[in-house]
């Protein structure tokens, strides 16, 4: 007796392609590292806001025409009138205004530098408003997870209700929208037109974007610095000229806090996105990214419409006695497993242990300011800052033309309303911790000391201001054979309106290359007290330059 039944049987290598797809979909961002790179996309392009607008860069050419025409002034005006005046000749003049004469031989080649920096930026401001105005990068993994996903979903479903008989047409028409939605995503975010826009800014900004160039460009602000402050301390003096007779030197020289306030963020923007922008770079080719949805797209909407064609499973006979039956070949079931990465991130290294014998030290180490007239400092307190790439014990140091030591490398320190470092207790920044020429206010552990005409301040905070971090309250332990120890993570340094960790260890309690100590001698007779550590900069304008800092004096215990 034949019996009539024709149910629907799903095509199984349809429908297995289809998990194949989706499970490529899905592992597509783990290929390309994009769970971590595209969120770093994200940063740098937020980071980048604030400059890449046209007015901006205007403003910046406008700083170097005022340096440059400040330069002019200074070697036709300012620089004959101060030889004259003083009697020497050129190259004695020149020796006395060593940083002035550094500053004026390099700043043809540091204007073109910079201006090409400036050029790269303008000619990529509508590349970057187009990258800009994408979907947020840390959402770019999830618009290929997430497809994946639900075609996978789907795909499986169905072969589970083709194989119980039921209609898997739902399904299948699902996975056709999911496909066209994926081929109409580019067009929808503007991506044929943006990501390769994104691309060709990758491409401008490599050459910028090396630690080597950065390095170079920080170097600059020193440089101008240094030139800034002996064209007011040496020249101006010397030549002694009538008000007005060198109008661009005097606005430079009265400009150049702001112009160094509001300029070197730039290139601490630049610093602190370096492996960000290494990240993005190693991403595929930006023109790539909309292909990355309609291939994919379009392979899954095409799928999707062959499973919409569900062929009929041919009739069941039975013959009567001893009759042959025929089936339909049963459905196979191939399903791709996604390997899931668990990053475990573990802290290591047991506390050093402290000697029985070590005695806390809670009161002030009052400071004493350098004697430094006859070249490096004799005895007192000092701060000294090591270029990018050199190390503590050989440099290269910094200059610092406002310096009153006679090695401008060295810089006095000099005591503040509170007479020094207290341990035991914070002492903070105040609010605001800036005026409004950048300068540093804090001045309880010391007095606010010029810096290329910017003077930093130094306080010890509970919650750092750079980094956000809780701070230990500053502290320092002798040991038993009067070595000096502890913890300084709260200092830091307040400058240009910028801050800075100068403490060791940092407030999260590494110590990044150039970070050591503290480290000293303490007397317990006569009080006296020996100080040093070294504390790198992580981040800002400065970045990968370390602080060398030492203080001297005498401690005053505090009183119960």
């Amino acid at each position: 007796m034949a019996q009539g039944g024709a149910p629907r049987r799903p095509r199984t290598g349809v429908y297995v392609g289809l998990i194949v797809a989706g499970a490529g979909l899905v592992a597509a961002p783990f290929v390309f590292s994009m769970f971590d790179r595209a969120p770093a996309g994200g940063q740098m392009i937020d980071a980048f806001r604030p400059f890449m607008t046209r007015a901006q860069v205007d403003k910046f050419r406008g700083f170097l025409a005022e340096i440059g025409a400040a330069d002019d002034q200074q070697r036709a005006v300012v620089d004959p009138a101060a030889v004259a005046r003083l009697g020497t000749t050129a190259a004695e003049y020149a020796q006395r205004a060593s940083y002035l004469r550094t500053f004026e031989q390099q700043w043809h080649g540091i204007d073109a530098d910079m201006s090409d920096m400036l050029d790269r930026m303008q000619r990529n401001l509508g590349n970057y408003q187009g990258v800009d105005a994408l979907p947020p990068f840390p959402a770019f993994p999830w618009f290929f997870v997430v497809p994946g996903v639900l075609v996978v979903g789907l795909a499986a479903a169905a072969l589970v209700r083709g194989r119980r008989g039921r209609s898997t047409r739902g399904a299948a028409i699902a996975i056709v929208v999911l496909g066209l939605g994926l081929i109409a995503a580019p067009a929808v975010f503007q991506m044929f037109t943006r990501a390769p826009n994104g691309g060709e800014m990758i491409d401008d900004f490599r050459p910028l974007m090396t630690r080597a160039k950065l390095t170079t460009i920080q170097g600059y602000f020193i440089t101008i610095g240094n030139g800034e402050a002996q064209m007011r301390t040496v020249a101006l003096p010397a030549a002694a000229l009538p008000p007005g007779a060198a109008p661009d030197v005097n606005r430079f020289v009265a400009d150049w806090p702001r112009i160094n306030r509001e300029m070197s963020p730039l290139v601490g923007v630049m610093a602190d996105n370096l492996d960000n922008f290494a990240a993005v770079d190693a991403l595929p080719p930006f023109a790539l990214f909309p292909w990355f949805f309609v291939i994919p797209g379009a392979l899954i909407a095409g799928l999707g419409l062959l499973a919409m064609r569900e062929p009929r499973r041919p009739a069941i006979t039975h013959r009567h006695m001893g009759g042959s039956v025929s089936n339909a070949t049963k459905p196979t079931v191939a399903a791709g497993a996604l390997v899931v990465i668990a990053l475990t991130a573990m802290l290591a290294g047991p506390a050093a242990a402290k000697s029985s014998k070590s005695t806390a030290l809670v009161g002030t180490f009052e400071v004493t300011a350098a004697e430094c007239a006859a070249g490096a400092p004799t005895n007192g307190s000092y701060f000294r800052m090591v270029q990018s790439g050199g190390d503590t014990t050989n440099g290269p140091f910094v200059p610092n033309a406002d310096s009153s030591c006679s090695d401008k490398t060295y810089t006095a320190l000099v005591p503040g309303t509170a007479g020094g470092l207290v341990t035991g207790k914070y002492q903070p920044q105040p609010n605001p911790p800036f005026d409004t020429s950048g300068n540093g206010t804090a001045a309880a552990i010391l007095a606010p000391t010029k810096f290329f005409g910017v003077q930093f301040a130094v306080s010890t905070n509970k919650t750092d201001p750079q980094t956000g971090d809780a701070a230990k309250v500053p502290s320092l332990t002798v040991s038993y054979k009067g070595a000096l120890s502890g913890n300084l993570s709260a200092f830091g340094v307040a400058y240009g309106k910028q801050q800075f960790n100068q403490g060791a260890p940092k407030p999260n309690g590494t110590k990044p290359t150039g970070t050591q100590g503290p480290t000293g001698t303490y007397s317990g007779k006569t009080g006296s007290f020996s100080l040093e550590w070294t504390s790198a900069i992580v981040g800002g304008p400065f970045d990968g330059f370390t602080g060398v800092w030492h203080l001297e004096g005498t401690f005053k215990k505090a009183k119960s």
